[in-house]
C-alpha cells in the first residue's frame, strides 16, 4: 500500500466534435514523486515512483480495425474536417506544478 494512495497528474480529457477522433496526449513529461510504501510487519519506506504527465492534446483520428475508408475526391471535404476540429480537447488536473 502506498500514501498518499493517489497523485494528482494532468491529464488528455474532453470532446472532439466527431466520433472518428478521441483527445490524445502529443507530449509527456515523466513526474518522480515521493510515496511512502507501508507493508503489513515491515517499516514504512519512501519510494520514488515514476508516472507520466499529459502535457499538450491533440483531436487524433481513432484507429479502428473495421473496414477501410473510402477515398473521396481530392480537394473535397478539407474544410468541413476544418470545421470539425474541436476546441475541447485540453488538459485536466490542477494539483502537479508544471515545469
Amino acid at each position: 500500500m502506498f500514501s498518499p494512495s493517489c497523485v494528482s497528474l494532468l491529464r488528455c480529457t474532453g470532446c472532439c466534435g466527431d466520433e472518428n477522433l478521441h483527445c490524445v496526449p502529443v507530449e509527456t513529461v515523466n513526474v518522480t514523486m515521493q510515496l511512502l510504501k507501508i507493508r503489513s510487519g515491515d517499516r514504512p519506506s519512501y519510494v520514488e515512483l515514476t508516472f507520466s504527465q499529459h502535457v499538450r492534446c491533440e483531436c487524433r483520428p481513432l484507429r479502428e480495425k473495421m473496414k477501410p475508408e473510402r477515398r473521396r475526391p481530392k480537394g473535397r471535404g478539407k474544410r468541413k474536417r476544418e470545421k470539425q476540429r474541436p476546441t475541447d480537447c485540453h488538459l485536466c488536473g490542477d494539483t502537479v506544478p508544471r515545469r
